[in-house]
């Protein structure tokens, strides 16, 4: 599986070099890029684990109860989606949806990661 760090435009240069290039360019984009990490990171968790079962798009939009399109739209990156359609994503792919908040400050994120972290083990135990 690629990942944005080696996909290669037509053009021949890689997509983070033209990204940041942009980025570098325009503080507009460089906001709205900054702006979609969250929707990014899940889609590419989402991406990981539905490949990692065997699932098409359309077998997980099935099992989920959406559109082929909506979880196309979700898995891009570029799209925002809700709490109760990442619930739905999750239990069809067997995985639990853990949402926390955590410190700005890189310490403090780091001991709540390490927190978070037992805190869905101690979930797990009890389901």
């Amino acid at each position: 599986m690629s990942t944005i760090e080696e996909d290669i435009s037509p053009i021949g240069s890689t997509v983070t070099a033209a990204i940041r290039e942009r980025m570098e360019r325009s503080s507009e984009y460089k906001a709205k890029w900054d702006a979609m990490a969250g929707p990014r990171e899940i889609a590419r968790q989402i991406v990981h684990y539905r490949t990692r079962t065997g699932l098409s798009q359309q077998e997980l939009a099935q099992r989920v109860g959406a559109s082929y399109s909506q979880i196309s739209r979700i898995e891009s990156g570029r799209h925002k989606t809700n709490i109760h359609t990442l619930q739905r994503i999750g239990d069809a792919l067997g995985l639990q949806l853990v949402v926390t908040f955590v410190p700005a400050d890189s310490t403090e994120r780091e001991d709540a990661a390490a927190e978070t972290a037992r805190s869905a083990d101690s979930i797990k135990r009890l389901a």
